[in-house]
């Protein structure tokens, strides 16, 4: 059996593409997939990000010994918008969006809620991360 179908970490590190879609529909401008190249979950990002993430709510729990720990809901956002590498055939008010920073995706996701969404089911999702694509 040829294990490289089961290899998680390369495409990981790479990164696949996600076609955006919206009301069930794929997006495209000019007839080209819009979407995002994001990063996935055995990324040394991901887990460089998450082990941040871990280290920042144990502070925070540690310094409210044990109360209600509130701030958490963000977490998840700074993560997966640490995923996103690049912007593909995408425009915000008639200007294209390029280079993306963990900030700036994280505004896209508060203002375009669909998109994080399909962001956070894109990277959990392993059927994303096996072996080769042809979308890689």
């Amino acid at each position: 059996m040829d294990l490289s179908k089961f290899d998680t970490s390369t495409a990981s590190e790479s990164g696949r593409f996600l076609h955006l879609e919206f009301d069930g529909e794929k997006l495209y401008e000019d007839r080209e997939p819009c979407g995002l190249r994001v990063l996935g979950p055995t990324s040394s990002t991901y887990k460089r990000i998450e082990k941040q993430l871990e280290k920042a709510r144990m502070e925070r729990i540690r310094i409210q010994r044990g109360g209600k720990v509130k701030g958490l809901s963000g977490d998840n956002d700074e993560l997966y918008a640490s995923l996103v590498t690049e912007y593909v055939n995408l425009t915000l008010e008639g200007q294209p969006l390029s280079n993306p920073t963990p900030s700036d995706v994280q505004a896209l996701f508060d203002r375009f809620p669909f998109i994080r969404d399909q962001v956070i089911a894109f990277v959990d999702d392993d059927a994303n991360w096996l072996g080769e694509s042809s979308t890689s």
